[in-house]
């Protein structure tokens, strides 16, 4: 693998996602998606034109990765529960506590907290845990019906390629840790650069949103868009 782009971004993607979201998409830089998360995640990059699957390559820490490749600047953008893997993964605390040397990142969420089980500042409880514990292929096509709303149709053009069982331990993953930290934990652990959050969200009340961000000094910007935001994931 020859990496000859400067620039990488790190997309964490959101629950029951994939590679699909970008595949077939221009991409002006070196492209990392995370997902299917649980104590490790999927890493695939694109390059080049190309895609490699670096989820199995444990020399291949974003860490490792960063400093091998020479990158010059790093965003790192987190959509809906990406937010909170973004927060508490190791891999991105290694990039912040031994990467000093490395260049300025770029931190942006997009409709998402780090709270996202939380009657207040995320998803209702009862909501999230009505999810987990009702989840089937019919449950999840609604699910993802409410996540687009009208851009349901551009996201199914490629959809994700998850099996329903893989969604479900994946949600499991994240209540349980809800569980383990606690739903009433209000502890940032990022500074982020930038928040956007849409108007139209059916996933993340848009009002939950903007008082879980209101705790800090983050830019909020307020978008017209579904909590999957079409033009928003476009443009970056």
């Amino acid at each position: 693998m020859e990496i000859t782009n400067k620039i990488l971004t790190i997309f964490f993607s959101g629950w029951a996602t994939d590679w699909h979201l970008i595949e077939n998409k221009v991409l002006n830089n070196d492209t990392i998606v995370c997902y299917n998360y649980g104590e490790s995640f999927d890493k695939i990059l694109f390059s080049g034109g190309e895609r490699y699957d670096l989820s199995k390559e444990e020399e291949n820490s974003l860490l490792n990765f960063v400093r091998d490749n020479n990158y010059t600047r790093i965003n790192i953008i987190a959509w809906s529960l990406g937010v909170y893997v973004v927060e508490h993964c190791r891999e991105i605390k290694e990039l912040i506590t031994k990467g000093r040397e490395l260049p300025k990142y770029n931190f942006v969420a997009i409709n998402g907290t780090p709270f996202p089980c939380n009657d207040k500042y995320g998803i209702p409880v009862s909501i999230f845990k009505g999810t987990l514990d009702n989840l089937s292929d019919r449950n999840l096509y609604k699910f993802r019906r409410r996540m687009c709303g009208e851009n349901f149709d551009f996201f199914m053009n490629n959809p994700p390629q998850r099996s329903l069982e893989s969604c479900k331990k994946e949600l499991e993953y994240f209540y349980n840790k809800m569980i383990e930290r606690g739903f009433h934990s209000y502890e940032f652990n990022i500074l982020w650069d930038k928040v956007y959050i849409s108007k139209n969200d059916k996933i993340f009340p848009f009002e939950n949103m903007n008082m879980a961000w209101r705790l800090t000094n983050t830019p909020i910007i307020t978008i017209d868009d579904e909590h999957f935001p079409k033009q928003l994931l476009e443009e970056f």
